[in-house]
C-alpha cells in the first residue's frame, strides 16, 4: 500500500467524521448519515489495506527472496 492510497483513505474517514459532526450540529440527519457512511467506508478501506499488507508480509517475494534466487 502506497503512502498516497493510505492518505486518501484516512482523508475520506476524517472528512466523513467532520460531515457527520456538522450534520448533527445543524440537525441535518441526511448529512449526518452520509458523513457516517463516508467515515465507515474510509475505515473499511484502511482495514482492507492493512489486511493486504499482512497477507503479503508472509509471501516469499515480500523480502526479496525471488530476486536472491534469480541471482
Amino acid at each position: 500500500m502506497g503512502f498516497f492510497e493510505e492518505a486518501k483513505h484516512k482523508i475520506e474517514e476524517v472528512a466523513g467524521k467532520v460531515e457527520e459532526f456538522i450534520g448533527d450540529a445543524r440537525g441535518d440527519s441526511a448529512m449526518s448519515a452520509a458523513g457516517n457512511a463516508h467515515a465507515e467506508h474510509g475505515e473499511a478501506l484502511i482495514e482492507q489495506d492493512e489486511q493486504r499488507a499482512d497477507d503479503h508480509k508472509d509471501h516469499p517475494d515480500a523480502d526479496g527472496e525471488r530476486e536472491r534466487a534469480e541471482s
